[in-house]
């Protein structure tokens, strides 16, 4: 079964795990740094979180775009894709983030602050908060990501059937 022309789909599946395992780890990092200088309660700083995620989406279509002959993307097979690393990325990080809030029960308030009706909030609602809100904004950043790809990379001139400066030649 192949979905982009001439990747097979446990190589896409392959290389969406590979660069969402990236993009997790720099999650985590990125975490654990804002974590240490005690800025984890600036809610406005998550958009950086995106911004790691847009990174990670971007390579891995890149990736995937080399692994065909045609290099090029058709658009369901690339939406499958990227859903399958947000998919990915986003349970992996609430999974890490239930751990956190198990692990230090200090962090809890933090993102109860931060999360409508909070106050009621379990280690593992936190986890499926955080995973939920990342999925949801990945699966945004999945469509400009995409549009990224989608852009005819060749120039209007060689498009036009009669166009001067390629009518002239003979091939």
């Amino acid at each position: 079964m192949t979905t982009v022309r001439n990747v097979p789909y446990p190589a896409m599946r392959s290389i969406a795990i590979r660069y969402g395992f990236i993009t997790l780890i720099s999650l985590i990092v990125y975490f654990l740094v804002m974590w240490q200088m005690d800025l984890v309660k600036y809610t406005s700083l998550r958009f950086v979180n995106y911004a790691l995620v847009f990174a990670g989406m971007y390579f891995m279509l890149r990736a995937v775009r080399r692994q065909d002959n045609r290099n090029k993307t058709d658009y369901l097979p690339g939406m499958g894709v990227l859903y399958m690393f947000a998919a990915f990325v986003s349970i992996s990080f609430g999974i890490f983030t239930f751990i956190v809030t198990i692990l230090n029960p200090a962090f809890l308030p933090i993102v109860a602050d931060s999360i409508p009706n909070g106050q009621n909030l379990s280690p593992l609602l936190a986890g499926f908060a955080i995973a939920s809100e990342l999925f949801l904004f990945s699966v945004i950043i999945a469509f400009a990501v995409l549009m990224l790809f989608k852009r005819d990379r060749v120039s209007n001139a060689t498009k036009m059937p009669g166009n001067s400066e390629y009518s002239n030649r003979s091939y």
